[in-house]
């Protein structure tokens, strides 16, 4: 009798939650389609209900496992600061990185490192201004328009 009832309370809970994503699905239709009486009804619903809350928080601490356990692996991988960024773009802009390029070949991949070219090290110029919020030729522009200059001759 106790496993028929923890049954009809996994059963009603499954109910409940379709009723939850259906708004068309009422509690006749589940007391229905469960051939219950109204007094059983109300007793197996208080229990499906305290059930279902227990699977909803299951389910709340399972996926906050997941997003956890992939915020670790996303850091652990190579998430990086802002700071660690900026340091790779001023080793680009000042040459001293070296960037690491493959290329395909009839017979193969072929993988080599370089020093970065002369466009790659302005290109990181513009993301280190660009990061900081400013550039630079941009501003000394606006000054310079402000003054008048005479000259006394």
């Amino acid at each position: 009798m106790k496993q028929n009832n923890e049954l009809m309370i996994h059963r009603m809970s499954s109910e409940l939650e379709k009723q939850s994503q259906d708004p068309n699905y009422s509690d006749s239709m589940i007391k229905h389609s469960m051939q219950l009486s109204d007094s059983a009804f109300r007793k197996f619903k208080k229990l499906a209900k305290l059930e279902l809350e227990k699977r909803i928080e299951i389910r709340k601490e399972a996926i906050h496992k997941v997003i956890e356990e992939e915020t670790i692996e996303a850091v652990r991988s190579g998430l990086r600061t802002d700071l660690e960024i900026e340091v790779q773009l001023c080793k680009i802009a000042f040459g001293e990185m070296d960037v690491y390029e493959s290329t395909s070949t009839p017979e193969g991949f072929i993988d080599f490192k370089r020093k970065p070219s002369p466009q790659e090290m302005i290109q990181a110029i513009k993301e280190i201004w660009k990061k900081r919020g400013t550039y630079a030729a941009e501003k000394i522009d606006a000054n310079i328009n402000e003054f008048k200059i005479t000259l006394n001759l």
